[in-house]
């Protein structure tokens, strides 16, 4: 499956993201206010859930922004003064060579890893309930439930190990349907444990394992003995690749990356949530 475009909040433009650090510092420009023009220009984004962590000087007269845009997922950009221009991605000091971004990304959102940038090609799909429902997953929870959560994941990603948790508490107090749908975004490993569990008569007694399996420097190894399943496997491979399309189709390009339905609507979240949050999110509307 070739890599999702990045779609964040349906903006075309291309936005830089990374993983936020769990506790986010105090913002050393806390007293710098930006033009008026460029918070009426921002206002938007906080209806959206999107949380601005700090303002700060930017280069060349710029305004520097560092916001968050779900659990785990924030960005750094710059506006101009008039709030009508945005600039997004590597902003390099040519006389030093330090990269402003990244360092402004240390500096207001915590430690983060090398910022990468990918413009979108084209718009998303709008998902459709059905579509969703019918994608192959692991199901667990309610098979009767007319509340459904549909959850792009991938074995190897720390954050859906941590979200999986999350919600097998939920499953014991709320009338819900989780349909887990694998992704491969972490390669071949993640590839393989997908396939496998897509490929099994009951995936979701592997689910806990095939975690356990993608976790740490033994994941090749372990994931190893997989291959012996090649029926299996090959089962799952086919299922894995209609829900990689269907997922570039509707703009998934993180995980976790969460559809929750119900009353026929659709509501959308990208990135992992605790137990106390995604209990809140799914209250929201009842």
């Amino acid at each position: 499956m070739s890599r999702l475009r990045s779609r964040l909040l349906a903006l075309a433009l291309a936005l830089t993201t990374q993983p936020l650090c769990a506790q986010v510092p105090a913002a050393p420009h806390a007293e710098y206010r930006p033009p008026q023009a460029v918070e009426q220009a921002l206002a938007l984004w906080g209806a959206l859930g999107v949380e601005i962590k700090a303002y700060f000087p930017g280069p060349g007269n710029l305004v520097g922004v560092a916001a968050e845009l779900a659990p785990g997922k924030g960005m750094v950009f710059y506006l101009d003064p008039t709030g009508t221009f945005m600039v997004s991605g590597l902003v390099i000091n040519l006389a030093t060579g330090e990269n402003l971004t990244t360092a402004a990304g240390k500096r207001y959102l915590g430690e983060l890893p090398q910022i990468a940038t990918e413009a979108p090609t084209r718009r998303a799909e709008q998902p459709q309930p059905l579509e969703l429902l019918v994608l192959p997953a692991v199901i667990e929870g309610e098979p009767a439930a007319d509340e459904f959560l549909v959850v792009f994941f991938d074995f190897r990603c720390g954050h859906c190990k941590r979200f999986y948790a999350s919600v097998q508490g939920l499953l014991e107090e709320r009338s819900l349907s989780v349909h887990w749908v694998p992704l491969n975004f972490g390669g071949d490993l993640s590839e393989t444990m997908a396939a496998y569990a897509l490929g099994g008569d009951t995936p979701r007694a592997d689910m806990e394992r095939l975690f356990t399996l993608g976790a740490g420097d033994q994941a090749p190894r372990h994931i190893a003995a997989l291959l012996d399943e090649r029926e299996r496997l090959v089962r799952g491979a086919l299922k894995l690749e209609r829900g990689a399309k269907y997922a570039d189709r509707v703009g998934v390009d993180a995980t976790p990356y969460l559809f929750h339905l119900r009353n026929g609507g659709i509501r959308v979240n990208s990135g992992a949530m605790g137990p106390e949050r995604l209990r809140a999110w799914l209250s929201m509307g009842e």
